[in-house]
């Protein structure tokens, strides 16, 4: 439907032209030319911008989908692996604080990790909607919907 803005744009500037022949640069010829021209270039310019940005927009995302979920499992493992009971214990009768601090830095990575998924999440539900709607949705690649939204779960 975005689409249509920018047809009734360029149509209302032919028929500016028109106008101005047949009545010899009448005002309101003028006036339909330069406004469906300003128009016209305005939405020449902004929807292919908007497409590129978009489909951008999602090629990271996929990416961010791709590579973070490995990073998040072997946190995951690594810090359940430094938090077992047995482990803490023993890291305490041994006195290996550097373990306990890798255990933090690594739980610090998993809540950043946390706060990147609900990034991810909210701007997915965001293009989809977007996606979804009648008069934006060409903007928005097809595979938007098609897209997962990431759950974070620990298995026990």
């Amino acid at each position: 439907m975005i689409w249509l803005t920018l047809v009734i744009a360029l149509g209302l500037f032919i028929w500016g032209v028109i106008l101005m022949r047949e009545d010899d640069m009448s005002m309101g010829g003028m006036f339909a030319c330069i406004i469906g021209g300003l128009l016209s270039l305005v939405l020449l310019i902004m929807l292919p911008c908007t497409i590129l940005d978009n489909g951008s927009t999602v090629a990271e995302m996929k990416i961010f989908r791709d590579t973070n979920t490995n990073n998040y499992q072997y946190s995951i493992d690594e810090t359940a692996s430094y938090l077992s009971e047995d482990t803490f214990t023993n890291s305490l009768v041994n006195g290996s604080i550097e373990k306990m601090q890798q255990a933090g830095y690594v739980s610090e990575r998993i809540k950043e990790w946390r706060d990147s998924v609900n990034a991810y999440n909210t701007k997915l539900a965001s293009l989809k909607y977007y996606d979804s709607n009648i008069f934006m949705g060409v903007l928005y690649p097809n595979e938007v919907q098609d897209m997962k939204f990431l759950v974070i779960k620990i298995d026990d």
